[in-house]
Order: C-alpha cells, then sequence, then structure tokens
C-alpha cells in the first residue's frame, strides 16, 4: 500500500527578545502567551518598552 507524504507549508513566526535593562534574552514561538510572559518581565523594569525584538518564520525544510 503507498503512503503519501503529508507536508505543511506552514511557517512558523518566531520572536527573540533583548531587555534593555538587565539583559535577559528570551526566544520564543509567537503567542498572545509568548507576548504575555514578555510583557510580565518588562513589567518589573521601570521602561517597560525598553527592549529589541528580532522576528523571523521558520519553514519546513521539506
Amino acid at each position: 500500500m503507498d503512503e503519501e507524504l503529508t507536508t505543511s507549508t506552514e511557517s512558523v513566526g518566531m520572536i527573540h527578545y533583548v531587555c534593555g535593562h538587565c539583559r535577559m534574552e528570551a526566544t520564543m514561538v509567537i503567542t498572545p502567551v509568548s507576548a504575555l510572559a514578555w510583557a510580565d518581565h518588562m513589567d518589573t523594569h521601570p521602561g517597560v518598552n525598553d527592549f529589541n525584538a528580532y522576528v523571523w518564520d521558520v519553514l519546513p525544510l521539506f
């Protein structure tokens, strides 16, 4: 019996945060929960917008 190879062409969004206060870094899949986790960290600092964020997509290799 022949089996069909099922492939996904969907990409996954990734984000890398770097805190401007304590230099903490985090790399996560972009989700509402990951954004909330980073916001919780930034709430511990006086400048909640003092961070850099780098985003990219991960694509399947097949």
